[in-house]
């Protein structure tokens, strides 16, 4: 295979073309083996510099750090557009599903203006996956793992209008002209129990009397996550509107010392709006983001034979982000 022809280093090139420095491109497409839709925390510890810090297992509380910085000091952005709530706000890598992710940018240390000065430590920029292909597609996965480890993805993508190319031939087929506008849509669900096993020092670390092996409870999650997008080109000016929804379901599981929380549950329910437009030039580009978001969280007690009655609290948050950038 030679270099530039699909090995999956075309992203990495354009960006030391354009913003020589330390940084890292990713396609998720050319990744290799299976993974996880809520793999995003594997994959960004693969890269250089970067330590991922997770709580409990697949689907649970995972930060980022860049080059030894503290979460806070690393900046999240989806297409562009910060989802931190406010500055210095920390992202959970296990509310990022891969199922709508089709690039990751990393910035090590200096961050491009485009980003805003307020990460010290570095960002990370998650491209969505908006590819108009002339024919319709349809993808489905399903997969099992370990600790009941289960998912089920399902996505489609339908060409709205197409456009003849000026470099296509007359004699060619018109299957082969370029989609101006793309609709997609995109459905996945995945959750695991977590339940393996580990060793309980107990709550006497200094007596190795009491210590046992025990395995994880109430550490499994149900995610699910919708998306639907419509994007094109209009001459220069590429746009893209997405919506997208997350719900889930987890335990929180207590410190792995002594008796095991069980019956304590969180619900988290979040929908995010994204709107991006570029405009090109031979000199350059100018490009403007704006994006909401809505979410809600609550916590709650199952009661039980021995449990006190339930109790609930709940969280909600509106944003509005608006950004724009010019180079």
């Amino acid at each position: 295979m030679r270099a530039g022809h699909g090995d999956g280093l075309d992203a990495q090139r354009r960006l030391d073309a354009q913003r020589p420095g330390f940084h890292t491109a990713i396609e998720l497409a050319a990744e290799r083996g299976a993974r996880s839709a809520d793999g995003l925390p594997e994959i960004l510890a693969r890269s250089a510099g970067a330590t991922v810090r997770s709580l409990g297992g697949l689907g649970q509380y995972s930060a980022l750090s860049l080059r030894g910085s503290s979460a806070q000091q690393v900046a999240l952005f989806l297409d562009g557009v910060p989802l931190s709530a406010g500055s210095g706000g920390v992202v959970n890598l296990a509310d990022l599903p891969l199922d709508a992710l089709g690039a990751v940018t990393i910035y090590r240390g200096l961050v491009p203006i485009a980003y805003g000065g307020a990460a010290l430590g570095g960002a990370v920029d998650l491209g969505s996956d908006l590819r108009c292909d002339p024919a319709p597609r349809l993808r489905a996965v399903v997969g099992a793992g370990s600790f009941a480890a289960r998912e089920a993805r399902v996505g489609a993508s339908v060409p709205l209008r197409s456009r003849s190319s000026r470099h296509v031939q007359s004699s060619m087929s018109p299957k082969t002209s370029a989609p101006a506008h793309c609709l997609d849509l995109r459905a996945g669900y995945t959750g695991a129990a977590g339940d393996f096993l580990f060793h309980n020092i107990g709550e006497t670390p200094l007596d190795p009397s009491d210590d046992r092996l025990d395995r994880r409870l109430n550490n499994g999650y149900d995610r699910a996550l919708t998306q639907v997008a419509v994007h094109g080109r209009v001459g220069g000016l590429r746009y893209s509107v997405q919506e997208l929804v997350f719900v889930k379901e987890q335990g929180v599981p207590s410190m792995a010392t002594g008796a095991q929380a069980r019956r304590t549950r969180l619900g988290t329910v979040s929908a995010r709006t994204v709107a991006r437009v570029r405009r090109t030039w031979s000199k350059g580009h100018i490009e403007a983001c704006s994006a909401s978001s809505r979410s809600r969280s609550a916590s709650a007690i199952r009661p039980g034979r021995s449990a006190s009655p339930a109790t609930t609290s709940a969280r909600a948050r509106s944003t509005s982000t608006p950004r724009r950038a010019a180079a």
